[in-house]
């Protein structure tokens, strides 16, 4: 499963601990200890995270841009301008989003209460969620959207990839925005 914010989409969480600080964003399984204080993400300190699992198709694409992003000269964006070597590109988190809006994953919100991880159904309409990811950072946006188109499992979320494209589109002030 990954984990990710749902306010900025920043790939990835913080666990803070009454001593020190940890960096993670893949769970295989969650690690409650007694000391763990606090879980939010680094960049907006948002402590309500989105967590997906990974279906073998989510898995295979992102497999596919390692060598998609070299190829294409796609630059990607950085998460977190502290702890890059730990940071993950937004573009992982966007892809999720896209694969849940397109049916192929469940969201659910995580979050960290009294002393214990909490999970809860996502009942946000995705797409409500993939605008605002449009205009957090539509760079990260416009290269999922790239790097998906080009990966064997397009088919499969392309009515969300065309979704996204006729909303952008449709708003040309974004990419005023961006530039």
């Amino acid at each position: 499963m990954v984990l990710f914010c749902g306010e900025c989409f920043h790939f990835g969480y913080t666990k803070y601990y009454h001593e020190y600080y940890d960096y993670d964003g893949f769970e295989e399984k969650v690690d409650d200890y007694g000391d763990l204080a606090e879980v939010y993400c680094p960049c907006c300190h948002n402590d309500r995270l989105l967590e997906a699992d990974l279906d073998e198709e989510l898995v295979k694409a992102l497999k596919e841009f390692d060598k998609l992003v070299p190829k294409l000269k796609i630059e990607l964006t950085t998460a977190c301008d502290f702890r890059d070597e730990f940071s993950i590109a937004k573009e992982f988190s966007i892809i999720v989003l896209i694969f849940a809006a397109a049916g192929s994953c469940k969201l659910r919100i995580k979050y960290y209460y009294d002393g214990s991880w909490r999970s809860e159904e996502f009942r946000e309409d995705l797409y409500r969620i993939l605008k605002k990811a449009i205009k957090n950072d539509l760079k990260a946006v416009i290269n999922a959207v790239k790097l998906l188109s080009r990966t064997s499992v397009k088919e499969k979320v392309k009515s969300v990839l065309n979704w996204i494209e006729n909303y952008i589109k449709e708003h040309p002030e974004l990419l005023a925005n961006c530039i």
